[in-house]
């Protein structure tokens, strides 16, 4: 009687450990970074309170990170990554803020490299994305800690759009075999984060039109230059090699003579405070946000209707003082007075304005 009572607590203890196993689910996810400025797989569902031990390869020809975040914050820890400016490659672009939990830093092509962690008790959905200047807005997918069904593929706005319906598994795995070098069109307007001649790590390469391009420096917070034919060649800076440039590919027709041409506080004084806020699309082309003295500064580049001129739109709204821009001789302006190499523009002025710089290079 008691050896058969010892036997029934021993299978009740055995039952009670294999349970308790079932429930922590420790899993490894085997993440690939792949063409296309994407990961193979968007959505990955572990149970809550597990430990999770996520590999990344990265099967790309450009490199890439990844950084798990809190909810709702992969799109301020992408603006984040991208104020880091000089500092990002010394960092691997992942910003030092509570927002990022977890992370893998940049991985060149054909390395790998593993995170451990464990998830929250409670369900959550924990976005993962790249922080690698460029990719942030469109490379990423989300860690649902949950035990229950996931929402349905094509309405799951936790995704990047265009993996909603493409792929197998219904888009939940890329297909290398059909993936295209981008995941979408490149119809202008469009633009890379990207390493450029003559400017800091922070700078962004712009297609307006066709034929019109232009370089702009998230650093300093101001335009470098603009060209005019084809736009630039990046195959050897996506290779790998962090501090590798891409090579424009038509000719410069403007050149920003002086640093920091806009003024506050008197047309020769040159901010040293200057920071820079990110951007928003207005139709795919970035306007972009940026601080001098504490004043906001609101900067977007078009191609006048006939072709002529590159139009630089700048908004001051809240700025109380005279405003002095420095430029060419030759540019344009919508408002203000031009004398000296300067247009001065009242408060009211400021508050939109735009200059217009002919193009030149290919007539």
């Amino acid at each position: 009687m008691q050896k058969s009572a010892y036997l029934i607590l021993l299978v009740l203890l055995l039952s009670g450990s294999v349970k308790s196993m079932a429930v922590q689910s420790d899993t490894t996810i085997y993440l690939k970074a792949i063409a296309g400025m994407q990961y193979d797989k968007v959505r990955i569902q572990v149970e809550p309170g597990s430990t999770v031990t996520l590999v990344l390869s990265n099967v790309d020809d450009m490199s890439h990170n990844l950084v798990v975040t809190k909810p709702k914050s992969r799109v301020k820890v992408v603006e984040e990554g991208m104020a880091l400016a000089e500092r990002g490659p010394e960092m691997n672009f992942i910003p030092g803020i509570t927002e990022v939990l977890w992370s893998i830093p940049v991985l060149a092509p054909g390395e790998e490299n593993t995170v451990v962690f464990s998830v929250p008790q409670e369900e959550t959905i924990l976005p993962y994305v790249c922080t690698f200047p460029g990719h942030g807005y469109i490379m990423y997918g989300a860690i649902y800690v949950t035990k229950e069904e996931l929402p349905p593929l094509e309405t799951d706005t936790n995704i990047p759009e265009h993996r909603r319906k493409a792929g197998s598994k219904k888009g939940e795995m890329a297909e290398h075999a059909t993936m295209k070098p981008h995941p979408y069109n490149l119809d202008p307007p469009y633009y890379y984060r990207i390493f450029m001649p003559d400017a800091s790590p922070a700078s962004i390469a712009v297609r307006l039109t066709d034929e019109i391009s232009f370089c702009w420096d998230a650093g300093p917070c101001q335009l470098l230059y603009a060209w005019q034919g084809g736009f630039i060649d990046n195959s050897v800076a996506w290779e790998g090699h962090k501090n590798t440039e891409s090579r424009i590919l038509g000719i410069i027709f403007y050149t920003e003579a002086v640093n920091n041409p806009l003024r506050f506080g008197g047309k020769n004084h040159v901010s040293e405070e200057i920071e820079f806020q990110g951007y928003r699309l207005k139709n795919r082309n970035p306007e972009f946000h940026y601080r001098i003295d504490g004043i906001d500064v609101y900067e977007y580049f078009q191609v006048s209707d006939d072709g002529q001129n590159l139009v630089r739109n700048f908004r001051v709204p809240d700025v109380s003082e005279t405003v002095w821009l420095e430029v060419p001789e030759y540019v344009k302006a919508s408002d203000g007075q031009m004398s000296g190499g300067f247009i001065t523009l009242t408060p009211m002025e400021a508050r939109q304005f735009s200059i217009e710089i002919p193009i030149t290079a290919l007539k």
